[in-house]
């Protein structure tokens, strides 16, 4: 914008900062499916050579194009009657934006808390493992025994029994893993449809409040 936002003067000058005075508030927010600054970096800032202001131009044109898509009214940031519409509406969605970032990171933080106990709750056991290593043993000790007693059919019959320890460890494994799966999908499932519940509710606070600053503020 050729204007800066807070005084109007047109004696603006682009210096290197990547901090401004005003619309931080605003600035990478979404709003009514404009992201205001784009979320991008920028390495440099419009400076109001007459009342100091510091402002990132991406950040400005997008928020008056998002009140010119609501109100219909180009800003004429030359009038102060124009400024301070555009001052007075960030002061008023300033609370439903910091709302929502809230929403958004209470949401986030609850499914990774759920995440987080659901797999502590449901680690798998790994029967299949274990019985891998009772094989392995089983097999050194029948062997021995076998050769003590001069018995072949015993280690014979001993390994197929923990051959078949071994196969009922994967089966229940796999049966534990599906549950397990299950249950963690349906958790995290959960988490996430009462965080996007907080979320549109957030949003939904924000359009009535940018609803009621319209009504109560006509800009002609």
């Amino acid at each position: 914008m050729a204007n800066c936002p807070k005084c109007g003067s047109g004696h603006i000058q682009l210096k290197p900062s990547s901090s401004a005075s005003w619309g931080t508030d605003v600035s990478g927010h979404s709003l009514f499916g404009v992201v205001i600054g784009s979320g991008v970096f920028s390495p440099s800032a419009n400076f109001c050579l007459d009342c100091g202001t510091s402002w990132k131009a991406q950040d400005l044109y997008d928020l008056v194009q998002v009140i010119s898509r609501l109100t219909g009214v180009s800003l004429d940031l030359k009038r102060e009657r124009h400024r301070t519409y555009l001052n007075n509406f960030i002061a008023a969605i300033t609370f439903d934006l910091q709302r929502i970032s809230a929403a958004e990171r209470m949401g986030k933080e609850n499914v990774d808390k759920v995440k987080k106990e659901i797999m502590e709750k449901f680690s798998p056991v790994k029967y299949s493992s274990m019985g891998c290593v009772s094989l392995l043993v089983g097999f050194i000790l029948l062997s021995y025994i076998a050769s003590e007693f001069k018995n072949s059919d015993l280690f014979g019959y001993g390994m197929w029994t923990l051959f078949g320890l071994f196969v009922t460890g994967c089966i229940v494994d796999r049966v534990l893993f599906s549950r397990r799966e299950k249950l963690i999908n349906s958790a995290i499932q959960r988490a996430e449809a009462e965080a996007s519940a907080l979320k549109i509710q957030a949003y939904e606070l924000l359009r009535v409040g940018v609803t009621n600053f319209m009504e109560n503020n006509p800009l002609d």
